[in-house]
């Protein structure tokens, strides 16, 4: 835990006008245990801690006699108790609950709106990074879809057909590899569409075709055959 509660009736508090207690009861607050611990194989129970007042002097820089004092004053009121050893002393706050946070219902309503707080960061990062990676993922399916005119000229040579390849190229690049409205995702698939089309039309090459299985591969090639037969023999 990284903070404590400080109750404002502590400004009507005993020893509030006495700089020194004041300070060492502040400092006794922040170094308790927030939950069970061990020092020396001794457990120390939450709320306390194992010091010495040499290590309390160093710690707040008053002298060991301020300390003493001090300590005698906060255990005549109550506010803690000491168990002392040959080598170190237990300092023990009563009343601990009420300087813990976490036991109280404003400390709790505090801890899960920092957690909603984290969670939904992290909700808005995860979601920035998915949206970036569907950008980049669609940079990079065009990037590998679009091909050179050498692409399509090799592609064509290994087909044997008469489609133009710079045409072709041109035609595309001209309005940004789009089939209609939509974006090509198999040039390929397109360049047999062109050659279809080529046939069919007895070898004219001025057809780009309005039907493209590069963006609708639902339609088979013996489909799109027998649309462009009837439309030749009608």
């Amino acid at each position: 835990m990284s903070y404590i509660k400080l109750d404002r009736r502590m400004l009507n508090w005993g020893w509030y006008t006495d700089g020194t207690v004041k300070n060492l009861w502040v400092h006794i607050l922040l170094k308790a245990n927030w939950s069970e611990g061990e020092f020396l194989g001794v457990k120390i129970p939450a709320g306390s801690f194992a010091t010495s007042v040499s290590n309390l002097s160093i710690e707040t820089g008053l002298s060991d006699k301020q300390v003493r004092m001090a300590l005698n004053k906060l255990e005549k009121t109550g506010e803690i108790t000491t168990t002392r050893t040959n080598r170190y002393t237990i300092v023990h706050v009563e009343k601990w609950a009420d300087y813990q946070v976490l036991d109280t219902q404003e400390g709790k309503q505090m801890d899960t709106q920092r957690c909603t707080q984290t969670d939904t960061q992290r909700s808005t990062e995860r979601a920035t990074i998915e949206e970036d990676k569907k950008i980049r993922n669609k940079e990079r399916v065009y990037r590998t879809t679009k091909p050179t005119v050498e692409d399509v000229r090799s592609y064509c040579q290994e087909r044997h057909n008469n489609v133009d390849p710079e045409r072709f190229w041109n035609y595309y690049e001209a309005n940004g590899w789009k089939v209609g409205k939509n974006s090509m995702k198999d040039w390929k698939a397109c360049v047999r569409t062109w050659e279809r089309n080529s046939t069919h039309s007895s070898g004219r090459h001025d057809i780009v075709p309005t039907y493209d299985e590069a963006v609708n591969p639902e339609y088979d090639a013996d489909r799109f055959d027998e649309i462009m037969r009837r439309r030749n023999e009608g």
